[in-house]
């Protein structure tokens, strides 16, 4: 599997956008239908075959595709969600990313950002204490 280097957030709507470098070298069309299924946890997309059966949606004139909220719900993605893009072959894995505290490492939702560092509650508590004590 390779890694693209490419991670978006999934907006209110459930709605991913596709890297237009991706859909180029894959040879995906907007306003045409993509797959979408899941293994092992994981959201894969791929070009629907002849035949096939199961989630097909069309990617908008944006590239975005709108991923179905039983499997948004069943990974426990919350709005917001980061995915990062991996290919192997012609099917595209979205893997998604954790957060977790620039400082500790601990993962998790109740994450705060300050200039755009993510940082949990008790490293914010550890900080303060050091700058006023």
């Amino acid at each position: 599997m390779t890694d693209t280097g490419v991670a978006r957030a999934i907006d209110a709507l459930n709605r991913i956008k596709i890297p237009i470098e991706l859909s180029k070298s894959l040879g995906w069309e907007k306003q045409k239908p993509l797959k979408i299924f899941m293994v092992d946890n994981q959201i894969l997309l791929s070009a629907p075959k002849p035949g096939d059966v199961g989630i097909l949606r069309k990617m908008d004139k944006l590239g975005r595709i709108s991923l179905p909220m039983e499997l948004c719900k069943k990974l426990s993605f919350s709005s917001r969600q980061v995915l990062q893009f991996a290919c192997e072959g012609d099917i595209v894995y979205l893997i998604p990313v954790r957060r977790a505290c620039q400082f500790c490492g601990t993962v998790g939702e109740n994450l705060e950002y300050h200039m755009g560092i993510p940082v949990c509650s008790s490293c914010i508590r550890a900080i303060a204490q050091k700058r006023c004590g």
